[in-house]
């Protein structure tokens, strides 16, 4: 009973932690964007969003889903440092191979289209986060349930981010350096926190054989997929937007969505906090009830949300970007559902070993995603709120799909869960 407590209590405060890192992860943006865009315009704004959005398929392909094997295998072999070494030095062989590749097919493809050849340092300047997504080792941290560490981290890099932001961008011409900052802020906290993992957590490279290195790739590669399609789901509007309206009309979209990101973070927190011990205890009464608890909490989130939308888009944007509110409104069931299928995803089908379901539940959605909107871009038609109703029956298929499986597999019971058995 005792040992279950303490598990319990070190969910809860992992929780803590991760929820103190992604509130910042979205404060900062917000606190940063009435400057931005009262300083180096809404379209500028957008142009950035639109390059972020170009960047974060790449940053699928340097992941690779390989962070979801690595704190698997780290959660699995935590005393283990020998075990720990070899994680650590195949997943930055890995990712730095990946990052190589992506590198020079990024530039390739700025230079052949028309619409971002000129503003090609942009894009590399929005790289960046992937070169800090590879020396960060959130994976490792997530693994051991040390989310402290995660959290000092990443929160130093938005608060310096923010500090550089307010120093040195003073006019329109500056958009450039906003992400270059982001960039160079993560690469900096995240080289401290791979400095500090080898210090403290006393691991060493163990140099890996090439069967170990291409096993743990094939691993990853169903994870790929799923994640490849999330990020799809999640950037394709935008990409599309930005490819057949405008900046405007992306950065009215982008700023619509980070209140939607913002209002995913109890799912987004909870699951990583849940994840590890749900894949070590398989308790499917405890996780049955954090299940419900957060629908509760985002279903009240919402409703004051629905309300105070106006008001959060005209501070945020400085009055410049009014629609965004009515698109807010339209991401409302996308959040709810989203919740849902968050963390019915990884925190439950993969931590009870049921990865299939998880990484199918989100291709039909994805498929039906990218014939809509390209249909949309073939056209030269669509609204922004047309790609939002999309969004939402898009989550409603992958949430649906998960909620099935969980049933099915007896991770969770809708009727009765104070029944479950672990």
């Amino acid at each position: 009973m005792s040992g279950n407590l303490e598990s319990h209590k070190r969910v809860a405060k992992n929780t803590i932690y991760l929820t103190i890192m992604e509130g910042v992860e979205i404060a900062i943006p917000f606190l940063a964007l009435p400057y931005i865009i009262k300083t180096v315009t809404a379209d500028n704004y957008g142009k950035i969003a639109f390059a972020q959005s170009i960047v974060a398929y790449f940053g699928v392909v340097v992941d690779f889903g390989l962070s979801i094997v690595a704190a698997k295998e780290v959660a699995s072999h935590r005393d283990d440092r020998t075990e720990l070494g070899r994680i650590f030095s195949t997943m930055l062989i890995i990712k730095f191979t990946l990052l190589s590749v992506c590198l020079l097919s990024l530039n390739l493809l700025v230079c052949a289209w028309s619409k971002t050849r000129a503003d090609i340092l942009l894009y590399n300047y929005c790289f960046g986060v992937c070169l800090a997504d590879v020396v960060f080792m959130k994976w490792l941290y997530q693994g051991i349930e040390k989310m402290f560490v995660i959290t000092l981290i990443r929160s130093s890099s938005l608060l310096i981010y923010l500090g550089l932001l307010f120093t040195f961008v003073k006019g329109v011409d500056d958009y450039r350096r906003i992400p270059l900052m982001q960039s160079g802020c993560m690469v900096f906290t995240s080289l401290v926190g791979l400095f500090l993992m080898v210090k403290h957590e006393k691991i060493r490279p163990v140099m890996p054989e090439f069967a170990y290195i291409r096993a743990f790739f094939r691993k990853s590669v169903s994870f790929f997929f799923s994640r490849a399609s999330l990020t799809v789901n999640s950037k394709i509007a935008t990409t599309v937007i930005g490819a057949t309206l405008g900046d405007h009309e992306v950065a009215a979209y982008d700023l619509a969505q980070k209140i939607a990101r913002a209002a995913l973070l109890p799912a987004s927190m909870v699951g990583q906090a849940a994840y590890p011990f749900n894949a070590r205890q398989k308790d499917a009464r405890f996780a049955t009830k954090v299940f419900f608890g957060l629908l509760l909490l985002v279903g009240v989130m919402l409703a004051a949300l629905f309300f105070m939308a106006p008001f959060c888009v005209r501070i945020l944007s400085h009055g410049k970007l009014p629609e965004s509110a009515y698109l807010v409104r339209m991401l409302i069931p996308y959040i709810f559902i989203g919740s849902m299928s968050v963390y019915l995803g990884a925190p439950m089908l993969v931590a009870w070993g049921h990865s299939k379901p998880f990484n199918h539940s989100v291709f039909w959605a994805t498929a039906i995603l990218v014939l809509t909107y390209g249909i949309f871009y073939m056209l030269k038609t669509g609204t922004p709120g047309y790609y939002c109703l999309v969004l939402c029956l898009g989550e409603l298929g992958v949430a649906s799909y998960r909620l099935y499986h969980c049933i099915k597999y007896k991770i969770i019971q809708i009727h009765d869960p104070d029944k479950l058995n672990s």
